[in-house]
């Protein structure tokens, strides 16, 4: 059995312990809180997710106003996503060079090439070849939805082979 030191039941270093622990625990929230730390996280659980075709995670994502520039929704991209990789059967999806952009106080946008891998049908691989030959970088745009520091949802992505992407698989 452990012997601790009595010194360390003494009451009065109880307290100044837990004010210690209190305090970095502020400061790591208080860091880990931060706008540039959430959408940071979110994006990366965002490309988790869709690697890993968890669609009730990315729905969760995305804002309930969520609109691509062609006037698509979020049912829409969820529907059109699923149709497309589910077409793989090993997939992952990587950030290449992100970059946060944060011009609003409540709004955050990541620019990112996106790289895939993995492996599928004809479609998986014209899907693979057309993302990871896209020069221009995907924009994703992030907004704070509440009071929570924690509670970011995607409103938009941004890149031409989306307008593309206008039409239902067969």
């Amino acid at each position: 059995m452990i012997q601790l030191p009595t010194q360390f039941f003494n009451p009065k270093n109880l307290g100044r312990t837990a004010v210690v622990l209190a305090l970095l625990l502020a400061v790591s929230l208080y860091f880990r809180w931060q706008p540039e730390r959430q959408i940071e996280r979110h994006q990366a659980i965002l490309l988790k997710a869709l690697g890993d075709r968890n669609w009730k995670k990315v729905n969760r994502l995305l804002a309930p106003d969520f609109r691509l520039r062609t006037g698509h929704d979020r049912e829409w991209l969820l529907r059109e996503g699923r149709e497309v990789l589910r077409q793989f059967i090993a997939l992952e999806i990587r950030p290449v060079d992100p970059v946060l952009e944060r011009p609003e106080p409540d709004k955050g946008t990541i620019r990112s090439r996106l790289q895939i891998r993995g492996s599928g049908s004809p479609i998986a691989q014209h899907a693979k070849d057309a993302v990871n030959n896209a020069r221009e970088p995907f924009r994703f745009v992030w907004k704070h939805q509440s009071w929570k520091p924690w509670d970011w949802q995607l409103i938009t992505i941004d890149h031409p082979l989306m307008d593309h992407a206008s039409y239902s698989l067969p």
